[in-house]
């Protein structure tokens, strides 16, 4: 599957582009023991000047850089995200290749190579159990497996992780948006969640608000008498968002029909 086709991709991608947003997830599912070494004030999105074609077609991407604190000075290093909504048996090899990109193309450019730490974010329906390199090698004899190129990486599998959990998380927004990600295959869970999740996004004031009504739209059977029970339960403040945000994808579609506008305008949003 190329991911960057994946609405859930493309969704997730401009969420944790927002730096603050990256941050408080990082700061929130890094281990504690490398999170309380980052200085998260430094943290920078890398572009994707250094990925490769094929890189290019089959990952998200999305890579920050940051300092670490140490003994001497700080250490710049580099946390690799990657996203699937969907069990990857080779997803291993596809992220070791990766790393190797980004430490091939410092070389070249004479750069000292940064230390890489990925981190695989899943939140497909399928069971997926966290897997390291050396296990699809088969039974090699002790003596030699330390010549197979195992790393490890931080194993986000939303599935694993309890609705009271996420709910909790300080930002709001990311718990919104979270929730709705590990649900997308129960549309009836999102549409008795709906409100609490829409009241709970639009608390945080942030420019990503059209982008997350739009992919929670994506999966539920939206219809004027739906509209208008969801708007109604909103806190009058929060209204005015979501009314313009469904007059928007309507206008997408005026002369196919008010339905099919809002279809039309979620396509063209997240794919």
């Amino acid at each position: 599957m190329n991911t960057l086709n994946n609405p859930h991709d493309k969704f997730i991608k401009s969420i944790l582009s927002d730096k603050s947003l990256a941050i408080d997830y990082l700061s929130a599912f890094l281990p504690k023991e490398l999170s309380d070494i980052i200085l998260y004030d430094t943290l920078k999105i890398e572009d994707n000047s250094y990925i490769d074609d094929y890189l290019i077609a089959s990952f998200s991407d999305l890579v920050y850089s940051m300092k670490i604190k140490s003994f001497d000075e700080p250490i710049e290093i580099a946390i690799l995200f990657e996203h699937k909504s969907y069990v990857d048996k080779n997803v291993q090899f596809q992220i070791l290749y990766y790393i190797a990109s980004i430490w091939i193309k410092a070389i070249n450019k004479n750069e000292t190579p940064k230390l890489v730490i990925p981190i695989l974010f899943y939140h497909g329906k399928e069971q997926w159990d966290y897997k390291n390199i050396n296990e699809y090698f088969g039974k090699i004899p002790s003596h030699i497996q330390k010549y197979i190129p195992n790393y490890e990486y931080i194993f986000n599998n939303l599935k694993q992780i309890s609705d009271d959990q996420l709910w909790a998380l300080n930002n709001q927004f990311l718990a919104s948006t979270f929730l709705t990600m590990k649900h997308y295959f129960n549309p009836h869970w999102i549409e008795n969640h709906i409100v609490e999740l829409f009241t709970r996004f639009l608390e945080n004031n942030i420019n990503l608000n059209q982008q997350f009504i739009v992919y929670t739209l994506n999966f539920v059977n939206i219809n004027k008498e739906k509209e208008i029970e969801i708007i109604d339960k909103l806190p009058n403040n929060q209204k005015k968002e979501i009314m313009n945000t469904l007059e928007r994808l309507k206008q997408e579609g005026r002369n196919e029909g008010i339905q099919i506008g809002i279809e039309k305008g979620i396509k063209l949003m997240l794919f």
